[in-house]
């Protein structure tokens, strides 16, 4: 049997009727002022988070000093006209960072007269010296030094 009419496509063919809907265009995405602050405290805790790790956890130099001692010359009959004051001293580091450690050098009550600044590894301990002048041989001068800062290398 033949069939009564020409052949019929198996499919049928879409006509082009223009571009194909896809849907409504995307809405814009507006943040509420909730979740803004949300994410607004999400920040401020995350850098404070690295700062206290920073300061507080991270290996940081412990610096002491010990063991300060000095001799005293000078203002004598042939000697120069001030008093010359040797120091001795250890700076100690039993933090886990090496470190700088600021030492001051005073004569007078207040009144610095000298300051130097030394290298301390982590866990050790180095032994230093200075010498200051007093201004004159006039007065009896008490000197003393301190370790005023301590800052990591």
């Amino acid at each position: 049997m033949q069939p009564s009419g020409p052949a019929q496509p198996p499919y049928q063919p879409l006509t082009p009727q223009g571009p194909m809907p896809y849907g409504p265009p995307p809405r814009r995405m507006r943040l509420s002022p909730a979740r803004l602050a949300v994410i607004a405290g999400i920040l401020v805790a995350a850098v404070v988070g690295a700062a206290y790790y920073l300061v507080a956890i991270a290996p940081q130099p412990r610096i002491v000093l010990t063991d300060s001692t000095y001799t005293t010359t000078g203002c004598g009959a042939f000697g120069p006209n001030h008093f010359t004051y040797t120091w001795t001293f250890t700076l100690i580091n039993t933090g886990d960072a090496d470190g700088f450690g600021t030492v001051k050098f005073y004569v007078v009550q207040g009144v610095e007269v000298a300051e130097n600044v030394y290298f301390i590894p982590q866990h050790s301990q180095i032994t230093k010296g200075g010498s200051v002048n007093s201004p004159d041989c006039a007065m009896t001068y008490y000197p003393y030094l301190n370790l005023v800062g301590v800052t990591k290398a």
